[in-house]
């Protein structure tokens, strides 16, 4: 008996068979047999034709000619051959040494100019891949199949995250669930297939571009998210896998099975809306706006049009496919499923200008924040908080708007790099905090300027004008800009850190036009985007050169490395979202908020979505843990000799103790209060030499634990 039945599914274009369909079958069974798939005990011939891939490509891509078929189809192969054999080999045993082992092998069968040598094929596995590869990279350009084996490399990737999250037993956060499907799932290889099937390469000048990567999120989470639904019994019932969204929906809101199909199923609907709407809204922009020609605007459109076959042939393929069939499943509709067009995502108004009746409405109660680093204040936090007032003034900063000499007193700006940066010397801390404080300055005034009365138009002129100062011209009497151009003159910029800062004034911007639109974003775009509105790489350098650790360059790109930094700045990017709930929604300031985009994107209510990012923010601080963890392998394989290991741990240490004293001042502040008097919990510098450790325990509604 079914574990649910099968929601109404809402499916906007009509599925079509491709008429090679025949073709395609005989052709992939043969290419499986020749490659060996049927002999290893993965497969049999019953298996392969019960699943019938040649039916599902047949359905997900109508307009392939019949030897693009062939080829699509085998590469569909290979991918569930693959998913079989690691599952049999590695995912039922947990063993996660033999499953990196036998991953890293596989991107040297994918060189980019296709003639590198690569190793002698050893499995199945390998040799459909050195096969498919050689057969795709004459049709397709050097862009492409860099974009291609990305994504080849993070579909790879999700099995590792899948047998780790098995091993530990762990059921991913929503957010995070969502996150790594996207990063790592197959549907944005699926993308990519569509664009060789359609002969439709999306033009490189806006491959990378906001619109492609919504019209690709949108079209990887309804894949992802239907899959969850029509697997959920082989994948969790029976094989025990727990990287499911409708698992994710039971444990995280507390759904009945049933129950939280629907809810998966209703945040699907959403992602074809919002697919929907960004073709017709979005598109024509970004036609105009980056002057692509008549040509480069057709293969887009042909494109789009090969990514909505998919969405309808992948549904009509589930319906029937053995894979996910072997239960019967009461009440399944592959018809269109309008009655869920309706379904409202969130509850409580929205779109253009019913933000304003949030104002004064939710107010959270947050969360206490176990922190597990100790947090440490700087002997010179005086002297730093003298110097940074005395630095805000002379550039204008103080006494109006924003920034009166009450809220900046309150607020305590200067007292935040001394509990960030408590190792720090004296000259480096004013210089450090000085950054601190104008970035502060600069997201608040860019707040009450621009986002709270939705002037965008002023708002792109604020920033223009910021990445003028950036790049070399003159500063005009706005403090920010005086302040910027102050604080260039005294750094040693590179490229990297002009990013970084570009970066921060674009992330400003997306604000601006989301909260002027009345618009809640998506929020794994909105985790990624406040790591940038908090300039959180910026911060991540200032630590590690606060502490003289000098790094090798290639150890910092690392794929390990990388994430301890995106994981160090989604922490105090997802708190300040909880604590300073309140005080944008009850000022107006902005539409754009981690919590209401959990409750909009999951249909949730105001204390689960809270619940949702509080958890998130601990998956984080789990994570740098299990990094750090990591580290010591990490220098050995980067050849690290006993200094740098040593400017390695340092590092590590300063992130540890940003994070804590971050914590501690955001307890503190009256940044975020909602009277209209705030005031401060002060602190003051430890008499003697050397830095004092805080523990602060929690004491009820918004206290922070700091161990």
């Amino acid at each position: 008996m079914a574990s649910f039945t099968m929601p109404e599914f809402y499916v906007p274009h009509p599925a079509r068979m491709n008429p090679h369909l025949e073709r395609a079958r005989a052709h992939s069974t043969q290419w499986a047999r020749d490659m060996g798939m049927l002999d290893t005990g993965v497969w049999t011939d019953e298996i392969l034709a019960g699943d019938d891939y040649g039916h599902m490509c047949a359905w997900t891509h109508p307009d392939a000619p019949a030897e693009i078929l062939d080829l699509i189809t085998d590469w569909y192969v290979w991918v569930f051959y693959f998913d079989d054999e690691f599952f049999a080999e590695f995912k039922q045993s947990k063993d996660v040494a033999g499953a990196k082992a036998y991953l890293d092998r596989l991107p040297a069968f994918m060189p980019l100019n296709g003639t590198d040598p690569w190793p002698e094929p050893r499995n199945p596995t390998e040799r459909g891949l050195v096969d498919l590869w050689q057969r795709t990279i004459p049709l397709m350009s050097q862009d492409w199949r860099r974009r291609f084996t990305t994504s080849t490399h993070n579909l790879l990737l999700e099995c590792m995250w899948e047998i780790k999250n098995i091993e530990s037993g762990t059921v991913a956060n929503p957010i995070e669930y969502i996150e790594m499907r996207r990063k790592v799932g197959g549907a944005p290889w699926s993308a990519n297939l569509v664009e060789v099937s359609e002969s439709a390469e999306v033009p490189a000048s806006v491959a990378g571009t906001r619109p492609l990567r919504v019209l690709s999120d949108t079209f990887s989470d309804a894949i992802h998210l239907r899959n969850d639904i029509f697997s959920y019994e082989r994948e969790v019932l029976r094989e025990g896998e727990n990287s499911n969204g409708v698992l994710v929906f039971e444990k995280f809101f507390g759904h009945d099975t049933q129950t939280a199909v629907e809810a998966v199923n209703t945040l699907l609907t959403s992602r074809l809306h919002q697919f929907e709407n960004t073709v017709f809204t979005e598109l024509p922009q970004l036609f105009a706006e980056n002057a692509l020609t008549p040509d480069d605007q057709a293969r887009v459109l042909k494109y789009v049009k090969g990514l909505q076959d998919w969405q309808s042939g992948g549904h009509e393929w589930h319906l029937h496919a053995g894979r996910y069939t072997k239960s019967d499943h009461s009440g399944v509709d592959g018809g269109a499923g309008n009655s869920a067009f309706f379904r409202t995502i969130l509850r409580g108004p929205t779109g253009l200008g019913t933000s304003a009746a949030w104002l004064g409405g939710p107010v959270i109660e947050i969360p206490s924040f176990d922190m597990p680093f100790s947090a440490r204040l700087s002997p010179h936090v005086d002297r730093v908080r003298q110097h940074t007032r005395t630095w805000v003034r002379d550039m204008g900063m103080l006494g109006g708007v924003p920034w009166t000499e009450a809220f900046y007193d309150t607020a305590d700006y200067g007292g935040f790099g001394p509990l960030t940066h408590p190792t720090a010397s004296l000259e480096d801390l004013k210089h450090i905090n000085d950054w601190h404080a104008w970035g502060f300055f600069v997201s608040d005034a860019f707040r009450d300027g621009f986002l709270r009365p939705r002037d965008v138009v002023g708002g792109k002129a604020f920033v223009a004008a910021l990445k003028s100062v950036l790049n070399g011209s003159a500063p005009s009497p706005n403090p920010a800009e005086r302040g910027l151009a102050d604080l260039v003159s005294r750094s040693t910029l590179d490229d990297e850190d002009r990013e970084h800062l570009t970066e921060f004034f674009d992330a400003l911007l997306w604000e601006a036009h989301n909260t002027a639109q009345g618009r809640v974003p998506d929020p794994i775009d909105l985790v990624e985007m406040r790591r940038r509105s908090i300039a959180a790489e910026l911060s991540a350098k200032l630590a590690r050169k606060s502490v003289g650790a000098d790094l090798p360059a290639e150890l910092l790109r690392n794929s390990t490395m990388r994430a301890l930094v995106d994981s160090f700045g989604d922490v105090p990017a997802l708190r300040q979202e909880i604590v300073g709930f309140d005080h944008a929604y009850a000022t107006g300031a902005s539409t754009t908020s981690a919590v209401l985009a959990v409750r909009q994107f999951f249909d949730c209510d105001l204390p689960q979505a809270v619940s949702v990012v509080a958890d998130l923010i601990s998956a984080r601080l789990r994570q740098i843990g299990s990094i750090i963890g990591e580290l010591p392998s990490l220098a050995d394989e980067y050849g690290l000799d006993a200094e740098a290991k040593a400017g390695l741990h340092r590092y590590v240490e300063a992130l540890k103790s940003w994070l804590a004293g971050e914590v501690l001042w955001t307890q503190r502040t009256g940044r975020y209060s909602r009277s209209p008097v705030p005031t401060r919990k002060s602190f003051h510098a430890p008499s003697g030499l050397g830095t004092q450790s805080l523990h602060v325990r929690p004491q009820g509604r918004g206290r922070v634990a700091v161990r």
